[in-house]
């Protein structure tokens, strides 16, 4: 742009149209007068017309991320929190307004107690780990099912649809962004406090998840008969 400016201060200069009209010559004149500010404008229009276009790149992107390939198996609205005794009726309102349901996904609180048998409390103290205290102190929200969804893909490990009670320990299902977070593998052992009570579980498959989709996506997965 800098350079664009002091080629047109060059060509007003050299080329100077000295029989056009007085208003025309003195506005060209003052292109290159001392002290104008040709360089500045130039820089500022440039800029500007720069981040108008980027704006409107950017909006392009994000609706072509965010547009749904197949948005006749898609939802436009989510509810969270329904409470058991809430579901029977929401769904029978929803199917009433002539709307499908497309997914009614349980949904359960825990957080992690221990990794590879250390508490995760010593873990976030520890200097030498490398751990984010976010990954390691936050609230999941998990939920159990017995098959993938359109939005996962398993990269490591084996899935498991079903765990009968009881069992020793639960093979859970991590997503790959979390289980890199927490560096953990198909195999190592975790302890989670379910609401209060404690559950040995161990990785047995890691999941890549499209966050993208318009959907209930999860960190943890267990598998169904668990929880």
């Amino acid at each position: 742009l800098a350079g664009m400016a002091k080629l047109l201060i060059w060509l007003v200069q050299r080329f100077f149209p000295r029989s056009w009209s007085y208003p025309w010559r003195q506005s060209l004149a003052n292109l290159y007068r001392p002290n104008n500010q040709t360089l500045v404008l130039m820089l500022a229009l440039g800029l500007g017309t720069f981040l108008i276009t980027n704006l409107f790149l950017i909006q392009d992107i994000l609706l072509r991320q965010v547009a749904a390939s197949d948005s006749g198996n898609q939802p436009n609205l989510i509810f969270f929190d329904i409470q058991v005794d809430q579901n029977e009726a929401l769904g029978q309102l929803v199917h009433s307004k002539g709307l499908p349901v497309y997914q009614n996904v349980p949904i359960v609180t825990l957080r992690l107690k221990s990794i590879r048998g250390r508490e995760v409390e010593a873990i976030r103290d520890d200097s030498t780990s490398s751990i984010p205290s976010w990954a390691l102190m936050r609230e999941y929200r998990v939920t159990y099912r017995d098959t993938l969804i359109n939005t996962e893909a398993i990269t490591a490990g084996t899935w498991v649809s079903e765990m009968p009670p009881p069992a020793d320990t639960v093979l859970i299902s991590l997503e790959s962004g979390i289980a890199e977070e927490l560096q953990l593998g198909v195999g190592d052992d975790l302890v989670v406090d379910v609401q209060g009570v404690p559950l040995n579980a161990r990785v047995g498959s890691i999941r890549r998840v499209n966050w993208q989709r318009v959907q209930p996506n999860f960190f943890i997965v267990f598998p169904k008969g668990v929880l």
